[in-house]
């Protein structure tokens, strides 16, 4: 229905990719997708939205909600089991308020950046038509892998080695990554260190 939260539940970006659904038409959704439905006497659906993507939440839900290890979900009971704290409905409103101003400046941002990436796009398009040299796609690169330590591991995590995941996607460049693993993580994967600007593709599930 409209006001509803829509979130991702299973896979790589499990709890990443949440929106609320304003469209009049009454679609019918997989299974890998959550509903959930205010009780809009206690909380309106927009500060809810606004709560579920703060990290502090992300980070609890996949410390203490999360289950699988080659493909991460949450199970729809553990919904039932999340704590969530809320102000009154008119402080609500005025979260919500300060909260769209600020989306309004970034997505103004963003179609400021996306011209300037189409841009540069079209650039680099007219260059490479100019070139008359084809070679080997394997004569200029090396295709590498990576790996994941145990995820129940706790000697493996929350290291000082950076692990990059689809979720941390730059563009094009990744400064900082959501999870790092240790020495010993390291050598439980089937993943090398990889130097700086090595090209990283995503290759798998919805974001391959």
């Amino acid at each position: 229905q409209k006001g509803d939260i829509l979130i991702g539940k299973d896979g790589a970006r499990y709890f990443e990719d949440i929106i609320i659904y304003n469209q009049d038409e009454a679609p019918a959704l997989l299974s890998s997708i959550a509903i959930l439905r205010c009780d809009e006497e206690k909380v309106i659906p927009e500060y809810l939205y606004y709560l579920l993507k703060t990290p502090s939440f992300k980070k609890d839900v996949k410390d203490n909600y999360g289950s699988g290890s080659a493909i991460p979900r949450i199970i729809l009971k553990d919904f039932k089991r999340m704590k969530v704290e809320y102000p009154s409905i008119e402080k609500q409103r005025k979260i919500v308020s300060i909260l769209h101003d600020l989306d309004a400046k970034i997505f103004n941002n963003q179609k400021v950046n996306d011209n300037l990436e189409q841009q540069a796009a079209a650039l680099f398009s007219s260059l490479y038509n100019r070139s008359n040299t084809e070679v080997r796609y394997t004569d200029l690169i090396q295709i590498l892998g990576g790996g994941t330590p145990k995820t129940g591991e706790t000697a493996y995590w929350n290291g000082n080695i950076a692990f990059f995941t689809p979720k941390d996607v730059g563009t094009p460049y990744t400064f900082i990554t959501e999870k790092t693993i240790t020495e010993e993580g390291l050598s439980h994967c089937n993943s090398r260190l990889y130097p700086v600007n090595t090209v990283f593709v995503t290759a798998r599930g919805t974001v391959g």
